[in-house]
């Protein structure tokens, strides 16, 4: 007769159980410290170009009143004449402006975030997002809330449309909302901050403001569009949020908001101005252009004509050099060179070729799939490393 097990001291289901609780509980906390991490890297990379003009964004408010108001009575708005008393320097104009003609140039003189008017309806409304809410309430906000919202139709109302130091200040705290617990409303928090920032690239063009501080206010819409494009990536219409991401659209105006980055490159260096921040943004257009993906179409000859158009300086750069040998990589389907681009990339350029994990890792599975005979193998290990899913 066989020897008898002793029964266990609980019942055999309920230390399944107990074990999946704390393989849950164990991988929650995982993920609660990843998000942590990420959370850290994308403020740090939204937060430090920005610190260079916070001070002189302070120094401005508290005279863009005053001084825009002076402005605003130099200008007459139907083209007649502009005179040039204020802060209307070069680099703050249209570059197209050269003095033999006089354009229609609008200056902002609202000195809110948010339009009083513009407010006051919204409050009437119901129409504040979760972060303009004054104690939760959706019928009213004050102006240390509210934030303009993006409108199809350009307002051409002075008192509308907000000047350069109040648009930095805007986007400042737009960028300070990040210091809020990363979690699972970050798809909220995108849609809101994608809405205003694209509020402000508006009251940007509507002014013709092409400042050093306009440049550096579109490379943190860019990097933003960057870091949804991958945290909010598993997300779809009716998850999270009603909406859902639409990655197609955040790829689109991350584009729309390239071109007129890149046109401000060319303006400053038509005047002898390199900006250092170029070539950072040059390489990661060129990720963006990698092929085709589940959020964006792209067609192959579109990274030779973007290349073609950079100057030989910036396509030697590391920045432009490493997106053209992860290009190289991804046309070719050589797996084991882009995952180890992927190991050296920065945060921002991970972000891009995490598009395309999903399609080379199919590929590569399926390359030794055919490759390998009947009777062989791999460790499975080392798949993992070569495919970088450790």
């Amino acid at each position: 007769m066989s020897k008898r097990t002793r029964s266990p001291d609980f019942p055999l289901v309920d230390k399944v159980s107990l074990e999946n609780s704390y393989s849950t509980q164990d991988d929650a906390e995982r993920e609660i410290q990843a998000k942590a991490k990420r959370l850290a890297r994308f403020k740090a990379e939204l937060s430090d170009d920005f610190e260079n003009i916070r001070d002189v964004a302070d120094q401005k408010i508290i005279a863009s009143g005053r001084e825009q108001a002076i402005v605003g009575r130099k200008i007459l708005y139907d083209g007649n004449s502009i005179e040039s008393t204020g802060d209307l320097s070069n680099s703050n104009i249209s570059p197209e402006f050269d003095g033999s003609e006089t354009p229609t140039i609008i200056v902002g003189l609202c000195p809110d975030m948010c339009p009083e008017s513009e407010r006051a309806e919204r409050e009437r409304k119901g129409d504040l997002d979760h972060f303009e809410r004054l104690d939760g309430n959706r019928n009213q906000t004050n102006k240390s809330l509210a934030v303009k919202k993006y409108n199809r139709t350009a307002e051409r109302e002075a008192n509308l449309i907000r000047p350069l130091p109040i648009l930095q200040k805007t986007i400042d705290y737009l960028l300070d909302l990040l210091d809020q617990p990363y979690n699972d409303n970050f798809l909220g928090m995108y849609n809101f901050l994608w809405d205003r920032m694209r509020a402000i690239r508006m009251d940007l063009r509507m002014q013709h403001i092409f400042s050093q501080e306009s440049l550096t206010m579109l490379e943190q819409m860019i990097r933003l569009h960057i870091i949804a494009m991958h945290e909010l990536c598993e997300y779809k219409t009716g998850e999270g949020s009603i909406e859902g991401f639409d990655a197609h659209l955040n790829i689109e105006q991350m584009n729309k908001t390239s071109v007129e980055l890149f046109q401000m490159y060319d303006d400053h260096r038509k005047k002898g101005i390199n900006v250092p921040t170029e070539k950072e943004f040059r390489g990661y257009y060129a990720l963006l252009k990698l092929d085709k993906h589940p959020g964006y179409k792209v067609e192959p000859a579109e990274l030779s004509l973007d290349l073609a158009k950079m100057t030989s300086e910036i396509r030697q750069t590391s920045e432009v050099l490493f997106a053209r040998n992860v290009a190289r990589a991804c046309r070719t389907g050589n797996f084991i060179a882009f995952f180890r681009l992927a190991r050296k990339a920065s945060y921002l350029q991970a972000c891009l070729m995490h598009a395309h994990f999903a399609k080379l890792r199919t590929q590569a599975l399926a390359s030794l799939h055919c490759g390998l005979q009947n009777n062989q193998g791999l460790p499975v290990s080392l798949i993992a490393k070569w495919l970088a899913m450790e």
